[in-house]
């Protein structure tokens, strides 16, 4: 290939990862603008169980184990949700529902930046501004703007990436493969 190809091929990369940042940014920005215009400081509803009860007072009383954060809230296990929820206490030094969504919108912007990059492999460059404008919408309009505002709701968020990364592993990988 020549030097010019390789240019090209350059440009096309740089245009790819910046259409990539793009999606992430503007759903990240869209996302955090409504936590910062809507979201409240104060845990809400189940928060008050599902975090302060479950984890955050017996890590302060110095009691909570491992296996505490295997056990149900209603009829689900969050542990990821749990796992979150005690590291941003730790990083943070308090209880911030607010932090905590703010982090659920950065690993929704995260996952769907992620599945809009497989996407675009996958199509025409044409095809692929599509693509990227759907990803954008998707992310950016106030869909689901309560799992958004409400710290709590990041199993969606955690469901969502992990059944993401299982169809693209089922849909790429032989079967039978460590894939």
């Amino acid at each position: 290939m020549n030097s010019g190809g390789q240019r090209d091929a350059r440009w096309v990369r740089a245009g790819s990862i910046a259409s990539l940042a793009a999606v992430f940014l503007v759903v990240l920005g869209a996302r955090v603008w409504l936590i910062d215009r809507y979201g409240g400081s104060v845990p809400y509803l189940d928060q008050w169980n599902g975090e302060a009860e479950m984890v955050l007072v017996p890590w302060l009383n110095a009691t909570l184990r491992p296996t505490d954060l295997l056990l149900p809230h209603n009829e689900h296990r969050i542990v990821l949700s749990r796992v979150e929820t005690l590291l941003l206490f730790i990083a943070n030094g308090q209880w911030d529902p607010q932090l905590e969504a703010v982090c659920n919108a950065i690993f929704q912007a995260a996952s769907l930046t992620f599945l809009a990059g497989v996407f675009q492999q996958f199509v025409s460059p044409r095809t692929s501004r599509i693509v990227l404008c759907s990803f954008i919408l998707l992310g950016a309009l106030p869909i689901g703007w309560e799992n958004t505002l409400v710290g709590f709701q990041s199993p969606f968020y955690f469901v969502l990436f992990f059944s993401m990364i299982a169809l693209l592993g089922l849909g790429t990988c032989a079967a039978r493969s460590p894939g």
